[in-house]
């Protein structure tokens, strides 16, 4: 993976995108996308209340992997990133979902 170009988006309203300090990408490309919040330890004591007393961490999330056999601008990259923002983000909250709905993981 040292070969892959990274694009990490560090939020989606306003969307914030950090992009590597070239002007074209070619081969293997991950969209980065935000961290994840896992509860570690629920603290509550009565079972698990949403959004209640935990020991957490936020973790990176998994990523898009593109690959391009030919050089494409940055700029033109970046349009794809702003265009697919949603569904990304979309995948994103889902991921998220999934991980609240299983509680702590020592819980």
């Amino acid at each position: 993976m040292s070969d892959t170009t990274k694009i990490v988006i560090r939020s989606f309203h306003p969307l914030n995108v950090t992009l590597p300090d070239c002007d074209t990408l070619q081969g293997k490309v991950r969209i980065v996308l935000p961290d994840v919040h896992v509860k570690v330890v629920d603290l509550s004591m009565g079972g698990i209340i949403p959004n209640g007393p935990h020991l957490g961490a936020d973790v990176p999330m998994v990523g898009v992997d593109v690959e391009f056999e030919e050089p494409v601008e940055i700029g033109k990259f970046m349009q794809f990133v702003v265009n697919s923002a949603d569904v990304l983000e979309k995948a994103w909250k889902e991921s998220q979902k999934v991980i609240d709905k299983h509680g702590a993981v020592l819980g």
